[in-house]
């Protein structure tokens, strides 16, 4: 007999530079967090002939921070409106009460319907015979959606279906979710290399993996049910969302968007933004302590990179550069005379951490700050840098160390 979930995620995005992060307390870092606005994701629906699920249906709450898809359903999709090249994903999940066992994970990678990665976890597999109980990671890559079924979502490690390659696994009798138990997930991508770590509420990792396959080397994220009712929540960093109306920028001045840093270290910065005339200046985004003062980070894009004659969010990739927690800092747009550039934003001060140069008050710019955080607290930083310091002291004690450690 088939049983039903309600599990819950707690998602966090941002770009990454290394997988130090792995250690991270994840409830902690959430803390200073605010929830992403998902009004604007993209439900994506599968509907295979001659299967008994029905389609999926994601339902947000009103405050537009939950997403819950309500059906036993064919596979389906959350969608990041916004295509990234790196990012990382921390998340929480937990099944509350028994409400079905099947498979519930994240797209990444997602350039259409027929061609993404997709991580699953599977909690048995006495409901469906083509699924193992336990961890994958799947390539999919089809002409189409419509060459696409059920097996090629269901399909197990060594029985690949075509447009289907299981890139890795970890199946077997007791490696399943289970209930009532908390298990931290993390994705760190960057240009189709990607680590996969799931691991128990105590920190025990039961999955681990980093593949190197390079065919979707960006694309959009998203949350993934199949066969599952569940209920998501996500978080970026610092965020405003709100796109009510376009601004004309003005390249004599600096336009700029202030806001309040939650990291370590920024990697990207996405802003709702276009390109109004082909002929026009390259544009430079910066980061500032101070607007007009030396750059902390920037970058330079051509006129034709950014979205032609529309507004649509658009990713600055910038060096990585260290912030202070709790800094403020500009985000800072410039570019020369016969350009026609818009940034998109909203009234009513959507984001209160910061201002901006628009001649209204109460505006503020969209965007979205991309960071690598790193807990202070971690356990093992405690630990390591105080052994360091013991050994800068104790320097006899390096040889018999090098010999112990070379003996086992």
């Amino acid at each position: 007999m088939k049983n039903k979930i309600v599990g819950v995620f707690v998602l966090t995005l941002m770009v990454v530079s290394s997988i130090t992060a792995i250690g991270i307390d994840i409830e902690e870092k959430n803390s200073d967090k605010m929830p992403a606005d998902l009004s604007m994701w993209q439900p994506v629906y599968y509907d295979f002939i001659n299967n008994t699920e029905t389609e999926g249906k994601w339902v947000l709450s009103n405050d537009m921070v939950h997403a819950e898809q309500i059906h036993n359903c064919d596979p389906c999709f959350l969608l990041d409106p916004t295509p990234k090249s790196k990012c990382e994903v921390a998340c929480r999940f937990k099944v509350d009460y028994i409400h079905d066992d099947d498979w519930i994970g994240f797209t990444f990678g997602y350039q259409s319907k027929s061609n993404f990665y997709i991580m699953d976890w599977c909690s048995t597999v006495a409901s469906d015979p083509r699924g193992f109980e336990g961890f994958s990671i799947k390539e999919i890559n089809a002409p189409s959606e419509f060459d696409l079924g059920p097996i090629n979502f269901k399909t197990k490690d060594g029985h690949e279906s075509t447009y289907t390659t299981v890139l890795d696994s970890k199946y077997g009798a007791g490696q399943g979710w289970q209930y009532n138990i908390w298990y931290d997930f993390y994705l760190s991508f960057n240009k189709g290399t990607f680590t996969v770590t799931v691991k128990k509420g105590d920190g025990t990792i039961l999955y681990t993996k980093t593949i190197s396959n390079g065919i979707y080397k960006n694309g959009q994220f998203g949350f993934y049910a199949e066969s599952q009712e569940a209920i998501f929540e996500a978080y970026l960093d610092q965020q405003q969302q709100k796109t009510d109306e376009m601004h004309w920028l003005d390249y004599s001045v600096p336009n700029w968007q202030q806001f309040k840093n939650k990291g370590d270290t920024l990697e990207a910065v996405d802003l709702h933004i276009g390109c109004y005339y082909g002929g026009s200046d390259d544009i430079t985004l910066s980061i500032e302590e101070i607007v007009g003062g030396t750059p902390l980070t920037s970058v330079t894009y051509a006129a034709t990179d950014l979205p032609d004659n529309t507004q649509d969010w658009f990713t600055f990739d910038v060096p990585n550069v260290k912030l202070n927690n709790n800094g403020m800092y500009y985000i800072v747009l410039r570019f020369g005379i016969g350009s026609e550039y818009a940034w998109s934003g909203a009234h009513n001060n959507p984001y209160p951490d910061g201002i901006s140069s628009h001649p209204d008050s109460d505006w503020d710019f969209a965007f979205k700050t991309i960071v690598n955080k790193i807990d202070c607290k971690s356990k093992t930083r405690a630990v390591y840098i105080p052994f360091l310091n013991f050994l800068a002291n104790h320097p006899y004690l390096l040889p018999i160390l090098r010999l112990v450690l070379r003996l086992k």
